[in-house]
């Protein structure tokens, strides 16, 4: 994006600036779209069930991991 702008501001006519600032607009809305929905996705995230299932999963597992630890040090 940054290429096509400094080679708008260096070409010799203005019907190749328009090209390349159309091209560097282009891109720059793309861009744009992606990081709208890259906010949404990224929000929605902490919602999802598996992070919610993957807490309570872990928390048993580390309480296993901890009996079984006092276990073997109680021995």
């Amino acid at each position: 994006m940054y290429y096509l702008i400094i080679q708008a501001f260096l070409s010799r006519n203005q019907m190749d600036a328009k090209i390349s600032l159309s091209r560097a607009l282009i891109i720059e809305q793309m861009i744009r779209q992606t990081m709208a929905i890259i906010q949404t996705r990224i929000f929605e995230a902490k919602y999802e069930p598996s992070r919610f299932l993957q807490k309570i999963f872990y928390r048993k597992r580390r309480h296993i991991i901890d009996l079984s630890i006092q276990g073997l040090v109680s021995f």
